[in-house]
């Protein structure tokens, strides 16, 4: 099992930022040459290769204010898409969808969506979703 540390690079020898710099440049494509790229950063092709598959660059999730719902959809054409398309007339952003086959006339859906420029508060979102032809059950499970 491998073991993760998040370290400030202010406490690490500067080779491994040469490196993740080489890997950066070598992965846009402005050097196609590991010799070059290593060179160009000031290690050598040995340090690249004994460190490239350790370090890597910490990766900045986006802030802002997401929501997870649980919903029962009636199976009919159209019901789906119209939802989509109120959360999107709200300022929400949906992130994930997942959508089970329907059983006896209804679906089950759960959906991560990105409220942060939602300017209702949550029971108005629920309610204005809730008013959608076809939307059996809507509930807010998490919200952060």
């Amino acid at each position: 099992m491998k073991k993760y540390l998040y370290v400030d690079c202010e406490a690490l020898p500067d080779y491994f930022l040469k490196v993740l710099e080489t890997k950066k440049l070598l992965e846009s494509g402005k050097m196609k040459n590991v010799t070059d790229a290593a060179r160009l950063n000031g290690i050598s092709r040995s340090t690249y290769y004994k460190y490239k598959d350790y370090v890597f660059d910490a990766v900045q999730l986006p802030q802002g204010r997401k929501a997870v719902f649980v919903l029962s959809l009636s199976h009919e054409t159209g019901v789906l898409s119209k939802l989509l398309s109120e959360f999107s007339s709200m300022g929400a952003n949906i992130l994930t969808i997942s959508q089970s086959l329907p059983v006896g006339e209804e679906a089950s859906v759960m959906l991560t969506a990105d409220i942060t420029d939602v300017v209702l508060s949550d029971e108005e979102m629920l309610e204005k979703m809730r008013s959608l032809k076809g939307i059996k059950r809507i509930e807010l499970i998490a919200i952060g």
